[in-house]
């Protein structure tokens, strides 16, 4: 079978964005690249029978290239309209989905606007924090975050990235600090552990003479291996070599293993939530029901960090709503072709006129939630 390969460009602010989607003939898979300025920002791979027709690949790769085009189109569409905007909440969701896709700037340029329209808004500061510590600016990362933490002192997500940017800046004793805070707040925080082991292994890594490091090398185990425990993502390789090495005392060589660990966990959490971080998608009537399912999924392993952050419980419940009423809307077709093949079926017809009065209410009343949250 042949390789078919669609390619688009589009324009933002002097940057180049590549779309190039192709199929694999020898694996049975899609994949669909994006590039901004020539380096490669996502990845998804889609599988395909490896008995599927030239003509019904091609068309799956079409399908796929403009499905990830018109998405691309409508976050830089919206990202365009929401720089006159004065809702702080929509002007956040999209800033987070801008960074989700490595578009920094314009992320930096929204959730700042998020920021100066509303400084209590706790949500875009911290989305703030993780947009400068990605353009290389610590100071400001570290004013975001400590104010977003010190807005919200019991999120757990906020301490972590608090922590996070503290490491980052060599600070590995505050930084334990934060992360001990956030694992207290959340018992089964696997990210703010392995990050905790981290910053214990850079601190005996800075004095490793000190009397105290094997103890402290011990913690570090310790973080790293309940970590793994709670999120079987972390026990990636080279997950295991990095524990011997640690056991061993070979404090760069471990280092060297954690570090990688944690990138491609962080990288695999990007890449999902570059999918799922667009509400604005979403709530459209085109939206398909595997992508609220998925918003659905990725929304519960937030609240799981942060139990008592409301926002997401209440997304959590739009999205819920939405599901309902596409499974509604289901069910009136299936009424439909139940009485294409029985036009007799006096039951099936009653049943399907009172779901379809009822649809028009559900749908008012979800337009009225959405406009209201």
């Amino acid at each position: 079978m042949e390789t078919f390969r669609i390619n688009s460009k589009l324009k933002e602010n002097d940057k180049e964005i590549l779309i190039q989607t192709a199929n694999n003939p020898s694996e049975g898979t899609i994949s669909s690249s994006i590039y901004v300025d020539g380096v490669l920002t996502e990845l998804l791979m889609l599988p395909h029978p490896l008995e599927e027709n030239p003509d019904r690949v091609m068309s799956l790769v079409k399908e796929t290239h403009g499905i990830r085009k018109e998405e691309l189109e409508a976050l830089l569409a919206a990202y365009r309209n929401a720089l006159s905007s004065s809702d702080s909440k929509l002007i956040c969701k999209l800033g987070q989905a801008l960074f989700y896709k490595r578009l920094f700037p314009e992320a930096k340029e929204l959730l700042r606007s998020a920021v100066t329209l509303d400084p209590e808004f706790h949500a875009s500061r911290q989305a703030l924090a993780k947009v400068e510590l990605e353009l290389g600016n610590i100071k400001g990362a570290l004013e975001q975050a400590a104010q977003a933490a010190e807005q919200c002192p019991k999120y757990a997500d906020y301490r972590n990235t608090l922590g996070e940017i503290l490491m980052t800046s060599g600070d590995f004793v505050k930084a334990v600090t934060e992360f001990q805070d956030a694992v207290k707040i959340n018992l089964y925080y696997a990210e703010a552990y392995y990050n905790l082991g981290l910053a214990v292994l850079n601190c005996v890594k800075a004095n490793p003479n000190e009397h105290s490091a094997p103890n402290l090398l011990v913690r570090a185990r310790d973080a790293f291996k309940k970590a793994a425990m709670i999120d079987s993502e972390f026990a990636i390789s080279p997950f295991d070599q990095g524990i011997k090495a640690l056991e061993s005392r070979q404090l760069n060589k471990a280092l060297e293993y954690f570090e990688t660990v944690s990138k491609r966990v962080k990288e695999k959490q990007r890449s999902e939530q570059a999918n799922y971080f667009m509400r604005f998608v979403i709530m459209r009537d085109s939206a398909a029901e595997e992508t609220i399912e998925s918003r659905i999924k990725f929304l519960e392993k937030e609240i799981s960090k942060n139990p008592s952050y409301v926002d997401l419980h209440a997304e959590l419940a739009q999205c819920y709503l939405e599901l309902a009423r596409k499974c509604w809307r289901k069910g009136i077709e299936q009424y439909r072709k139940t009485l294409e093949l029985n036009p007799g079926f006096g039951s099936a017809r009653r049943c399907m006129d009172e779901a379809e009065r009822q649809y028009g209410e559900l749908c008012h009343s979800l337009e009225r939630i959405v406009s209201r949250s």
